[in-house]
């Protein structure tokens, strides 16, 4: 139980850093390219796609929350940031005991 907390919240900081890290790298390349017309590589593009896919289901959701209810500050946003990555480690999980399971299914002594 232990070893399955353990890997789900280091799968969580893992989504978390990721999702940050890729917004921080969009981010700065826009504002790199801010007031130039240049549009944005096709890397950065693909990197934008890739954070607007990390970003659900949580992150979404609370730009939906009225701007009094929102936390805000250090601790406050980069929480949401990490509740978002323990949605996804969970999924990530669960889809891998799934796979584990049905592998496992057809043969007669393993459990």
């Amino acid at each position: 139980m232990i070893r399955y907390l353990v890997l789900l919240f280091a799968l969580a900081l893992g989504q978390a850093v990721l999702t940050v890290g890729m917004t921080v790298f969009v981010f700065g390349s826009g504002m790199a390219r801010f007031g130039t017309g240049d549009p944005a590589p096709a890397g950065v593009q693909i990197a934008g796609a890739l954070v607007g896919v990390l970003a659900y289901p949580v992150l979404p959701l609370f730009t939906q929350l009225p701007l009094a209810m929102r936390p805000s500050g250090f601790p406050g946003e980069h929480l949401v940031f990490l509740v978002n990555g323990l949605v996804w480690a969970a999924g990530i999980l669960a889809l891998r005991r799934l796979w584990l399971r049905r592998r496992a299914g057809g043969r007669v002594g393993d459990a």
